[in-house]
């Protein structure tokens, strides 16, 4: 049987999603923001120390998002939001998201709190849900749904955020400040005797072509073709941008691709990136 080539494109909506790229964009600056991450999960803490598809910026999207978006929607006070409410139904008919029936909402009901309310809403809000207003109920009722929205946003966010290096480097930069003073969030088998990350045994094959793609086959610094159509006497080198010694991650966003004149320039006590991009014309 004849096998069929992988699809690797996906359907991208971009429901809010510049907006969303916009403030994350400005909170990665701060090493603060990544309190906001659930450390506590072993599978989010893990990707400090091996390259994950799911990345580390994946889930500060996504963290942000949500805990962002249940304050955002507790302020809103008109009494339907009715706007809003229509607007939100049809991303989720874009998305293909199901909805829960709404004849099973009780809006004027403020003690109905929903059964499966998250346990971060029900430590919140459970006890207030009296005092919220009727968006918020409606949000709440339907919190599931919008989880699977911020899924979809966190993969666009990350979409267009993971070719601007520029971003990475900041968001890098800022979780190494963050790790230096809280290193118990690096899991044990990923430190080494100074308690920052272990250098990985090897990249996979998904990251080294996704970084390899993203840089267009060049060094970030100099520029030179590595691509090997044009020399193939280049060396590629995938280079952390902020190095593990300088309490960086082993996460692909942390990559970069360079020759191998400008990796050794750089060495592994400086962070750097480059910031020059082909024209489109």
């Amino acid at each position: 049987m004849q096998k069929t080539m992988k699809d690797s494109h996906r359907e991208f909506r971009f429901f809010a999603t510049y907006e969303t790229a916009s403030w994350i964009e400005a909170a990665a600056s701060d090493p603060d923001s990544f309190d906001e991450v659930p450390w506590e999960f072993n599978e989010i803490a893990e990707c400090l120390g091996k390259f994950s598809k799911s990345s580390i910026l994946h889930r500060y999207i996504y963290s942000a998002l949500y805990v962002e978006k249940h304050r955002e929607y507790r302020k809103i006070r008109d009494p339907t939001q009715a706007d809003d409410i229509d607007g939100f139904r049809k991303a989720f008919n874009d998305y293909s998201i199901a909805l829960k029936d709404d004849k099973s909402f009780a809006p004027d009901d403020t003690s109905a709190v929903p059964e499966d309310l998250s346990e971060y809403a029900r430590q919140e809000w459970g006890d207030h849900y009296e005092e919220c207003d009727y968006f918020f109920r409606w949000f709440l009722f339907h919190e599931t749904s919008f989880e699977a929205l911020w899924d979809k946003i966190t993969d666009e966010v990350f979409h267009l955020l993971f070719a601007n290096r520029g971003f990475l480097f900041t968001f890098n930069k800022s979780l190494a400040a963050y790790l230096e003073h809280n290193t118990d969030r690096i899991p044990p088998k990923y430190r080494n005797k100074g308690g920052r990350v272990k250098r990985s045994k090897y990249i996979p094959s998904w990251t080294k072509k996704a970084v390899f793609f993203r840089d267009r086959g060049r060094c970030v610094h100099c520029l030179r073709d590595l691509s090997g159509l044009l020399s193939t006497d280049r060396d590629i080198h995938y280079d952390h941008m902020v190095p593990l010694n300088l309490w960086g991650v082993n996460d692909p966003c942390n990559l970069q691709l360079l020759c191998q004149e400008c990796n050794l320039t750089k060495s592994d006590n400086k962070a750097s990136t480059g910031i020059r991009y082909e024209e489109w014309w």
